[in-house]
């Protein structure tokens, strides 16, 4: 209860309060500016729209318990059919991306973001926080679903 009151005034961040091993299990914790853009890998969700544009889905990380559910709601919701799933590393992107005939991409967290940003692939982008931190934080999701919608229309 303590840490939802103080996460919902922005008092302190929800994983401060939690104890490593609760949080990371069993991982070799890595500060995100020592990771180089070949460090890093991405989950790829290969998704179709409803108007049968081929795109990406690129997360930072993988989705786990409610955040899976979550973004499983979120891909029928926003009318994508997943069609598989991979693992890719950054530094192939952008070679990934051609090889791909991918239309679009959602990046999916602020690393993959980042990286993305960095990265110069000539595509049109979407971009949203992780579902872990949609679950914390509920009332994100209208912000995500108002830019999706921006974003079609764009």
């Amino acid at each position: 209860m303590r840490e939802a009151v103080l996460e919902e005034l922005g008092l302190m961040p929800l994983w401060r309060l939690r104890p490593i091993s609760e949080t990371v299990p069993d991982a070799i914790l890595q500060s995100s500016e020592s990771l180089t853009p070949a460090d890093v890998e991405l989950t790829v969700v290969d998704v179709l729209r409803a108007d049968g544009a081929h795109g990406w889905v690129l997360l930072e990380k993988a989705l786990t318990g409610d955040a899976a559910v979550l973004f499983s709601n979120m891909l029928d919701a926003m009318g994508l059919r997943k069609t598989g799933l991979r693992q890719i590393n950054y530094a192939r992107l952008n070679e990934s991306v051609t090889a791909s005939g991918v239309q679009w991409l959602w990046v999916v967290g602020e690393k993959a973001a980042r990286h993305m940003s960095e990265s110069g692939v000539p595509l049109s982008l979407f971009v949203s926080v992780h579902p872990d931190e949609l679950v914390i934080k509920p009332l994100a999701k209208a912000e995500v679903w108002a830019g999706w919608c921006s974003w079609l229309r764009g």
